[in-house]
């Protein structure tokens, strides 16, 4: 972990573009996901923050709550990554973390532990981004249904 992370900050001090610092950003995140430092990840979701305030793109904003929404859900903050999920799901470009239907099965559990049934209705059940992947795994599907239709 230490020298992942000393090898990240020489890289850092070399990379002159904003992208490719966030990136960085982003690779720090990932090793502290890895190695679940909640110092880590925290300074460096702060990092991307202020970052992207400086001038970041529309894909690493979008990455970021992807990174953020895991990190939630990691810490047990199921409400906040369900909104974070929900908000990428139509954007999701964090291939690095995990596919895109694993992404989609994440948001579905998350979005049951967190949502009142009004606000499931109207982002996961009618939701056709997530509709488009559930056929996909069907024990979500019928998980998901069968708790709403209960």
């Amino acid at each position: 972990k230490k020298s992942a992370l000393e090898a990240v900050r020489k890289t850092n001090e070399k990379t002159v573009g904003l992208g490719n610092r966030m990136d960085l950003v982003f690779l720090q995140i990932r090793i502290g996901l890895f190695f679940m430092d909640h110092e880590i990840i925290k300074s460096n979701i702060d990092k991307a923050k202020e970052m992207l305030e400086e001038g970041g793109d529309w894909d690493r904003r979008n990455r970021l709550k992807v990174y953020e929404g895991l990190y939630a859900m990691s810490v047990r903050d199921f409400k906040k990554a369900a909104n974070l999920f929900l908000d990428g799901v139509s954007t999701f470009t964090s291939y690095e973390l995990m596919d895109y239907v694993k992404f989609v099965e994440y948001t579905v559990h998350i979005s049951m532990l967190a949502l009142d049934r009004s606000d499931l209705h109207k982002e996961v059940i009618k939701g056709s981004e997530i509709l488009e992947v559930l056929h996909q795994i069907p024990e979500v599907n019928q998980y998901l249904f069968s708790l709403y239709n209960c």
